[in-house]
């Protein structure tokens, strides 16, 4: 959708981000972190912005800085040394067509409504909101600023992502413990019935595991075809991971998709260490899948020489 489409005729809403320093190279790291403030200006009665506005936040968007939104909105809109020297009264397209541009590829664009009240809940297409976007990228200071102006903890996508799921995905510890801290659901599920606790066993994520057990998160939740974080943690080799589940009682004999246990993972793929806590456990090694393949046939036709002898050994 363009940028035009996403916006009211009368007026278009930026993210103002505030001029350096004198001094300050706007290409460099001094420009983190970069303080946002929302204002919002008319198309049709305000002058575009300059050419040298719009490359001050490029330069910051290029470095990557923390956004921290101000919840006062301007009223005044864009100051006099943000207006271009250029400005037409005349040539309201001319005035959209290059903002337009700009905001398509580098910021982000909120529309507020009359009373000036920043809508932080509002998501897009797919059911993103903000605080969706900024707990998957990690960006913890925004996610903070979100929550204090009223985002909501719970908001989830069409396919199921709360902002909870998408940082214990991705493995941003303290943006975990900040959405925990403001009551974050720890059995949400996404559409394929993966927990956090689930997406981070599988993406090995050892922090974030910690914290969501610490939280009693529940290491018998199945996924759609009835994974639990252990069989995933035990398929992908993450040892700590395994080992914390195991200490929590994770249920060692759990049978997922076409009847492989966590002993069948680990011993397909190789993975010598979790067989070896697996098998401290209890671990069946007469397991079969619905196939009837075994721990050992499995280890053998890989060629694991020490999976197989830690199977012969038991």
């Amino acid at each position: 959708m363009s940028f035009n489409q996403n916006v009211r005729s009368d007026s278009l809403t930026l993210l103002d981000i505030l001029l350096p320093k004198p001094g300050i190279n706007q290409n460099s790291t001094d420009l983190i972190p970069a303080l946002i403030s929302i204002t919002q200006t008319s198309l049709l009665n305000e002058p575009p912005i300059s050419m040298e506005y719009l490359q001050l936040i490029s330069a910051c968007s290029h470095q990557y800085p923390d956004l921290v939104i101000d919840r006062d909105i301007y009223s005044k809109g864009l100051s006099d040394k943000h207006q271009s020297p250029e400005y037409d009264t005349t040539s309201n397209t001319s005035k959209t067509q290059k903002i337009s541009g700009f905001f398509e590829e580098h910021a982000m664009i909120i529309e507020l409504p009359r009373d000036r009240v920043v809508d932080v809940m509002t998501p897009d297409k797919a059911g993103h909101t903000p605080l969706s976007y900024a707990s998957k990228k990690g960006h913890v200071e925004i996610v903070k600023k979100l929550l204090e102006n009223g985002a909501d903890v719970a908001s989830i996508t069409e396919k199921g992502w709360a902002p909870l799921s998408l940082a214990s995905d991705k493995g941003h510890v303290e943006v975990v413990k900040v959405l925990l801290n403001k009551g974050a659901d720890l059995t949400t599920q996404i559409d394929s019935g993966h927990t956090p606790l689930a997406l981070a066993s599988y993406n090995g994520h050892i922090e974030v595991v910690k914290m969501l057990l610490e939280q009693h998160a529940d290491v018998a939740a199945l996924t759609n075809d009835g994974w639990t974080p252990l069989t995933m943690a035990s398929e992908k080799g993450h040892v700590e991971v395994v080992e914390m589940l195991l200490d929590r009682l994770a249920d060692v004999e759990a049978i997922g998709k076409d009847g492989w246990t966590s002993l069948c993972l680990a011993s397909v793929y190789g993975h010598v260490e979790v067989v070896k806590l697996l098998l401290e456990k209890g671990a069946d090694i007469t397991a079969q899948t619905s196939k009837g393949r075994t721990p050992l046939s499995l280890a053998s036709e890989k060629g694991h020489i020490r999976v197989v002898k830690l199977l012969l050994e038991v």
